[in-house]
């Protein structure tokens, strides 16, 4: 894989899309999220060339201990970082979750595992009720196993609750 070649602690740094005062606390707590995620030993990339690869916003890679970020507005080809949008900040969540997943059972082996204890009801909570069954249908037609789907739904789930800070402390609580 090509995409860890740029860091993106300083590329997050970005100009935010929303107001000025909103987004510069969204924006900085985002920001926190990404140092979080990096001082668990993760690597935070944004628009690799390997995001030309695939239709996908985003990985989190426990195996190359890396996050990538696919910039919604990105320019196909180029590595350049864009203005983050929403879906932006909500993917580095959704990926984010996935390394506090991997945490759950003490080391970053992929080993995915539930947060909550009822990830479904979460994903009722926040995407309702045919927001999780498309969830679950996208990964089914994926091939992904009934587990990974739970998975995906919960970090769907999460990232829509929009609270990098309580993510900072998951990193904090589980990762250490």
């Amino acid at each position: 894989m090509n995409f860890f070649k740029t860091l993106a602690l300083t590329t997050i740094a970005a100009v935010a899309t929303a107001s000025p005062v909103m987004a510069r606390s969204s924006h900085q707590a985002h920001v926190a999220l990404s140092k979080a995620v990096q001082s668990v030993g993760i690597s935070v990339y944004v628009n690799d060339s390997f995001c030309d690869t695939g239709n996908f916003y985003g990985m989190y890679s426990a195996g190359a201990k890396a996050i990538l970020i696919c910039q919604e507005n990105r320019v196909k080809g180029s590595t350049q970082t864009v203005a983050w949008t929403e879906e932006d900040y909500d993917t580095l969540r959704h990926e984010a979750h996935h390394l506090v997943q991997d945490c759950r059972d003490g080391s970053l082996n992929a080993e995915l595992a539930s947060v909550y204890k009822r990830p479904i009801e979460l994903g009722y909570e926040w995407l309702g009720q045919d927001g999780t069954h498309q969830v679950a249908e996208m990964y089914d037609r994926q091939g992904a196993s009934g587990h990974i789907q739970v998975m995906e739904i919960e970090a769907f789930a999460v990232a829509r609750m929009n609270d990098p800070a309580e993510q900072v402390r998951d990193i904090r609580n589980f990762c250490f």
